[in-house]
Parts: C-alpha cells; structure tokens; sequence
C-alpha cells in the first residue's frame, strides 16, 4: 500500500551468467553471485521498486543495474539517486495521477 492504494512490484534473482548474456554490451565491474531484478508499471510502483533495490544493494553489497541505460550504481550512489529520484516521481504522480488500480 502506498498512500492508500495498492502498489507493488516485482522481484526475482537472476543468474548473473543470464544477465551477463542478455546485455553483453555492459561492463558488469566484476562477477557477482546474483543479480536482483525488479519489474513495475506506475509512478507509485517505480518509488517502492527504486527503494527496494536500494536497501538490497545496501544491505548485500554488489550493484544496482539499471538496463534502460545500462547505468550500475553503487549502494552510496543508489541512495543519492533514491534521494534525487523520488521527490520528482512523487511530484510526476501529482501532476499526472496515480495511475490505473
């Protein structure tokens, strides 16, 4: 639930062989047991995903992997892009709604 509706998102573990083949354009920056991948469709559903994969980079180490532009973010700087990020996705859901139930 997030401010009274129902959000969500998907999780699942990718083998990091699989990610490596799928995008092999990227440098992964080492090798990694296993790679978290979240799936989401709204505004609301993008926050708690982004929030999400925060404290599991955090908490586990490794990398954050955004494929849309291959970007990889360290826990220090998948915090600082949830701070940055956030307040703009919120204020994007003011302005264009929540989106479908």
């Amino acid at each position: 639930m997030r401010r009274g509706r129902a959000s969500g998102f998907e999780c699942s573990i990718v083998p990091f062989s699989e990610l490596k083949e799928t995008y092999p354009e990227t440098d992964f920056a080492g090798s990694w047991p296993c790679v978290y991948a979240f799936w989401f469709g709204t505004i609301a559903e993008s926050i708690g995903a982004l929030m999400a994969i925060t404290v599991c980079v955090t908490s586990v180490g490794g990398l954050a992997f955004f494929p849309e532009d291959g970007r990889l973010l360290t826990a220090d700087q998948a915090v600082r892009y949830a701070r940055e990020t956030v307040p703009a996705a919120e204020e994007l859901e003011r302005q264009l709604g929540p989106g479908p139930e």
